[in-house]
């Protein structure tokens, strides 16, 4: 069997449309009847963390909204456009003649030999053409984290408090500190407490982690600070053996598995429910 050889666009953030300063932030691998997107910060086709677009773009973070909606809108015609080839180019060169932040590039003719994953192929073009994304240095959880808080606009919320300590000093009794990775305290309505609980470590470590959370919920529970329905556990995939204790840790709180396809919206039915 004989190699293919396939097209592949640039995708470019133009930060000055006068000057035409681009940065490259992701390719569109063109494939047999089909296309394909990788872009800077993805971390799986729903999720992207839009901080390594941040950083190079020089926008607030407020703008990861903005990212977000662009990625979604490059997957979307590499899914819908890819069986038309012509028609996909002919509407990621229209960017550039639309005056779009996002513009496409050709960026020439690459090959893929027949028992070689499009996904490989994909990264590793990507990999030449725009970079790292940021992904192997904080870590998949942690990229998934970041995406999802910026998908959730949580850092704008209201009272958003990072590494949040708590001091309890009950009537006769020794102060209580307690510490969590993120807290909303809005000036009016309920609290929201969150706490992390890893499962990608030692058995030992995971059960500090679940003795952590379960204790800090609790203390916070009993004394008025929140309510169980505002207790959020933010975990990820687990082994049968410590699926025993998340289960535990819902006794106390919301257990949500970033890994999950719907994180995003177990997380937004917690934070906004719906008005009986």
């Amino acid at each position: 069997m004989t190699a293919d050889h396939n097209d592949f666009f640039i995708i470019q953030y133009v930060r000055d449309i006068i000057r035409q300063e681009g940065r490259n932030i992701g390719v569109m691998l063109f494939l047999d009847r089909e296309a394909r997107f990788y872009a800077l910060g993805q971390v799986d086709r729903q999720t992207t963390d839009p901080e390594p677009f941040l950083a190079v773009s020089r926008l607030p973070s407020s703008a990861g909204w903005f990212y977000q909606e662009w990625i979604n809108w490059f997957h979307e015609l590499a899914e819908n456009e890819g069986c038309e080839p012509i028609n996909l180019q002919n509407q990621l060169l229209e960017l550039d003649e639309q005056g779009s932040p996002f513009i496409a590039k050709a960026g020439g003719v690459i090959t893929i030999e027949p028992e070689e994953p499009p996904e490989i192929t994909l990264k590793e073009l990507f990999q030449q053409v725009v970079g790292k994304s940021g992904k192997g240095t904080k870590g998949e959880f942690l990229s998934r984290l970041g995406a999802l808080m910026a998908s959730l606009n949580l850092r704008q919320e209201p009272g958003f408090v990072e590494d949040a300590e708590i001091e309890f000093l009950p009537v006769g009794q020794p102060a209580v500190t307690l510490r969590v990775p993120f807290l909303i305290d809005p000036p009016s309505g309920p609290r929201t407490v969150f706490k992390i609980v890893r499962t990608k470590t030692s058995a030992d470590a995971f059960l500090r982690q679940v003795s952590d959370a379960a204790h800090a919920f609790r203390y916070m529970s009993d004394h008025g600070f929140a309510t169980r329905d505002r207790c959020i556990v933010l975990t990820e995939r687990a082994s049968n053996e410590k699926l025993t204790q998340l289960e535990y840790l819902s006794s106390f709180a919301h257990v949500v598995s970033i890994n999950d396809a719907n994180a995003f919206s177990s997380l937004e039915r917690i934070l906004k429910p719906s008005s009986p």
